[in-house]
């Protein structure tokens, strides 16, 4: 385990420190760069010279910048150096997560793949919210599945019953901090309450959890979450009058992803992302009315995939290729 981590580490800190080093901020980058700063020169979470209170992008990360910077100075390394540490969590999540499925021997190599894999450690050297929300959202997956395999591993199916293993408090605990931190780190954080009411559902359906375990659990895992949210919903009705539960965002990513332009499009590349100005025919953007529904960052679980694959062909376990073979079924 420790292995998984420093390899991770060392890469996300070569990278910083060398494809990184003129690394400019741009973009969602440079807004929540500014927003960081804001919060330091201004004492509230505005942009920098805009003294109006902001309500189109979501605050933790922001806040975490700022927290960073009180104390190094503004220097966009500082954050870029506490992303080589969470992105090597990430993948430390994706081993554990490895390990208890497939084995020690998988989880190893998972791991190792995590730690080298590009699509994870390039955002670890960029300021935008990716590697936050990837990490959280691997978080709440890893440990909503602990909880269920808690429950399952009972003989009464009750988590809660004296004889249990009491981890799943702990777990609970946890579950309810990732929802709630990665509803305070994208716009579309809040969709991931969804998550947890179909894993819900899909624990009573396996048999794994009792529906009564299953009901409390997601109840207090939103709770838990919205105990964390609920601050920053009540600041926001203060500031603008209006309901908006973490941010708005602007609706350019909505607009720049879903129009004909990106099909052709010369400098990103086909289907890449592109400005507004860009798009013909051209569109109008109605402020902040629109939430950026982008997708989840799963690139952890894919390469937990990936161990899948990886075990399914070279372990005898039941149900693989090879225990297949030995029974004469393939």
């Amino acid at each position: 385990m420790p292995t998984i981590f420093a390899l991770a580490f060392l890469v996300r800190i070569v990278y910083n420190l060398t494809a990184g080093h003129n690394y400019i901020p741009k973009d969602d980058a440079a807004l929540y760069n500014n927003l960081a700063q804001g919060l330091l020169a201004q004492h509230c979470y505005c942009l920098v010279n805009i003294p109006h209170a902001n309500v189109s992008r979501a605050p933790l990360w922001p806040m975490i910048i700022a927290s960073i910077y009180f104390f190094t100075g503004v220097h966009d390394i500082y954050p870029r150096l506490f992303y080589c540490v969470l992105g090597s969590g990430t993948c430390l999540l994706v081993y554990l997560f490895a390990k208890s499925l497939f084995g020690k021997r998988v989880a190893l190599y998972t791991g190792v793949l995590a730690a080298i894999y590009t699509g994870l450690f390039l955002n670890d050297g960029w300021l935008f919210s990716e590697a936050l929300y990837t990490f959280l959202v691997t978080l709440l997956v890893y440990t909503l599945y602990c909880l269920q395999r808690c429950s399952s591993q009972s003989a009464s199916h009750n988590i809660a019953s004296p004889n249990g293993d009491r981890r799943w408090v702990w777990l609970l605990v946890a579950s309810g901090l990732a929802l709630g931190l990665a509803s305070l780190t994208r716009p579309n954080g809040p969709l991931l309450f969804s998550l947890v009411a179909l894993w819900g559902v899909f624990a009573v359906v396996t048999k794994s959890m009792t529906a009564r375990n299953a009901l409390i659990l997601v109840i207090v895992i939103g709770a838990i979450a919205l105990v964390l949210i609920a601050p920053w919903t009540y600041r926001n009705y203060r500031v603008t009058g209006a309901f908006i539960p973490v941010a708005l965002g602007a609706g350019d990513v909505l607009v720049g992803a879903y129009n004909d332009t990106v099909l052709q499009n010369s400098e990103g590349g086909p289907g890449f992302w592109v400005s507004r100005d860009l798009v013909r025919p051209p569109v109008s953007v109605r402020g902040h009315d629109d939430w950026q529904y982008t997708v989840q960052d799963i690139e952890p679980l894919l390469v937990l995939l990936v161990g899948g694959v990886l075990w399914w062909l070279t372990s005898d376990d039941a149900g693989t290729l090879c225990y297949r073979r030995a029974k004469g079924r393939v």
